[in-house]
């Protein structure tokens, strides 16, 4: 947790995606953890679950549209 938030942090970004492989659960024990330790210092978090797949579906292309509107609309311009 502590390397994932230095990443964040120091790359600038204004949220995080978080995508975890369907019914995975080692990967799914982590989010509930991410999503605390992000939520504590106020950063936007998307996650998503799926399989592997080369297309995204219609309904993540919108959820990921959605995330990064707001995400940009949180965000004072430079």
């Amino acid at each position: 947790m502590e390397y994932l938030e230095t990443l964040y942090r120091r790359s600038g970004a204004a949220g995080l995606i978080v995508h975890v492989q369907k019914f995975c659960e080692p990967e799914l024990f982590d989010v509930p953890a991410i999503r605390r330790r992000f939520a504590r210092i106020g950063a936007p978090l998307l996650s998503l679950e799926g399989e592997m797949e080369s297309s995204l579906s219609g309904q993540v292309i919108t959820r990921l549209e959605a995330f990064v509107e707001m995400v940009g609309a949180g965000r004072k311009p430079p």
